[in-house]
């Protein structure tokens, strides 16, 4: 879920990769924190920085779904969501392969 609110808050962004480096990080954090709770349970400390980054994410799902209301039903939000994240991660890949080929 954090990857989609990510594509959503990117969305807004124009998809210019302009999110800051700080909120980048914070969203690491959050992708890691996740995964903590969920394969150790609630032996991980959240912070409020967390809290701040996920609400940053809520609101980027929240925007999208603002700006698509009446237009989008919910697959059409899910599909966008979903396509999106695998777009973007396949985008990322080949960047990352071109660069180090070069």
């Amino acid at each position: 879920m954090v990857d989609r609110g990510e594509f959503a808050l990117s969305y807004h962004h124009d998809m210019d990769d302009s999110l800051r480096p700080e909120l980048k990080r914070a969203i690491e954090e959050i992708e890691e924190k996740r995964h903590e709770l969920v394969h150790e349970g609630l032996k991980t400390e959240i912070h409020q920085g967390h809290r701040n980054g996920a609400k940053l994410l809520l609101d980027g799902l929240l925007l999208l779904y603002i700006d698509k209301y009446g237009q989008w039903d919910l697959n059409d939000m899910s599909s966008f969501l979903k396509h999106g994240v695998e777009y973007q991660e396949k985008v990322q890949f080949l960047t990352t392969l071109l660069t180090d080929l070069s």
